[in-house]
C-alpha cells in the first residue's frame, strides 16, 4: 500500500502536468499574433518561439537539400523535406516544405525543384525534431541527402555555414511545398486527462481494497 500508491499518485499528476503543456502547445498553435521576422529570430531559443508565426525574405538554396527519414501520413511512410534558405547577410534557415511519400528505393530521389527567385515566405517556428534514442549517422556526400534527427549543428556541418538553430514549417498556402498537414501533436490534452482519472481511480481502489482487507481482518 505505501509503496504502490505514492506511484499511482505520481502518474496521475504527472498526466495531469502533460495535459497542461499539450494545451499550451494547442493554444500557441492558435494564436493569431503578427508574424515575427528575422531580428525576432535572434538570442531567443526555438523553444521559447514554438509555432510563433514568422515572415522571413531570402531565396532558396535547391542544390543542397535533405530528406528527413522516419515520418508518416495516414499511415504511408513518406519524407520531410528540408530546403536552406538564404537570408539577408547570408544567413541560413531550413524551410520544412512538407512530407512526401517515400520513393520505391532509398537510391530514388524524388523531385525537389524549386526556383532560386527572391521571395518573402511564412510559416512557424519549430524546434529540430528529437529521438529518444540517436544513433549514428550513415556517411553520405550525394544530394539530396537522407538524414535522421539531425541537429541543426549537424545540418551546418554538413553545408558547411551557420545555420539558424530554428527550423520553420512553410504555410499550406505558400508555392513550392508538399503535403503539409502541421498540428502541434497527434492527439490533444483530453488524453492524457484520461489516462490521469485512469491512474487516480486505481489509486482510489487500491485504497478501498485496503479498507475491506481491514475491515474483514478485525472482524475475524
Amino acid at each position: 500500500m505505501l509503496l504502490v500508491l505514492p506511484v499511482l499518485l505520481w502518474l496521475g499528476i504527472w498526466q495531469l502536468d502533460r495535459a497542461a503543456q499539450k494545451q499550451d502547445m494547442f493554444d500557441r498553435f492558435g494564436a493569431t499574433t503578427q508574424p515575427a521576422g528575422l531580428n525576432d529570430l535572434i538570442n531567443k531559443t526555438p523553444e521559447a518561439l514554438r509555432y510563433r508565426r514568422v515572415s522571413l525574405k531570402g531565396r532558396y538554396q535547391p542544390d543542397r537539400q535533405f530528406l528527413l527519414e522516419g515520418f508518416s501520413h495516414e499511415g504511408q511512410p513518406g519524407l520531410h523535406v528540408l530546403t536552406p534558405f538564404l537570408l539577408p547577410g547570408n544567413e541560413i534557415v531550413m524551410i520544412n516544405r512538407g512530407w512526401l511519400p517515400e520513393t520505391r528505393t532509398r537510391d530514388t530521389s524524388p523531385d525537389l525543384s524549386v526556383g532560386e527567385d527572391v521571395r518573402e515566405l511564412n510559416g512557424r517556428v519549430v524546434p529540430y525534431p528529437q529521438a529518444g534514442l540517436r544513433l549514428e549517422a550513415e556517411a553520405a556526400t550525394q544530394w539530396p541527402r537522407r538524414v535522421v534527427y539531425p541537429t541543426h549543428q549537424d545540418i551546418a556541418d554538413a553545408l558547411g555555414v551557420q545555420v539558424h538553430p530554428h527550423m520553420i514549417w512553410l504555410n499550406a498556402n505558400e508555392a513550392d511545398g508538399f503535403v503539409r498537414a502541421w498540428k502541434p501533436s497527434e492527439f490533444g490534452p483530453a488524453r492524457h486527462v484520461g489516462y490521469a482519472v485512469q491512474w487516480f481511480g486505481l489509486a482510489v481502489t487500491l485504497i478501498l481494497i485496503y479498507i475491506i482487507l481491514q475491515f474483514r481482518r478485525r472482524r475475524e
